[in-house]
């Protein structure tokens, strides 16, 4: 997650100054380009923080394995009893 945020601060600050990053695209607004790729990386770096954040409050948490969860199985219909005459 930090690497795709500062992925994104790195474009983000190259998109403010140059029109045609790596001399392949042509962004004619390249300050919306970057306000978005901004806004991106604020948004991925918090997710980062809150993740950490959870990651050393519980460390064991981590590395013990996840219950697996029952399958479902609906309760058994009774079958009514035929009459036969």
């Amino acid at each position: 997650m930090l690497h795709i945020a500062a992925a994104l601060y790195i474009t983000g600050i190259w998109a403010l100054f140059e029109e045609q990053p790596a001399y392949v695209f042509t962004f004619p607004s390249n300050v919306n380009d970057a306000i978005f790729h901004l806004a991106t990386a604020v948004v991925f770096s918090i997710v980062a923080a809150i993740q950490l954040r959870e990651d050393r409050m519980c460390p064991a948490a981590r590395n013990s394995p996840v219950p697996r969860a029952r399958s479902y199985r609906p309760p058994a219909i009774p079958r009514r009893r035929s009459r036969r005459s």
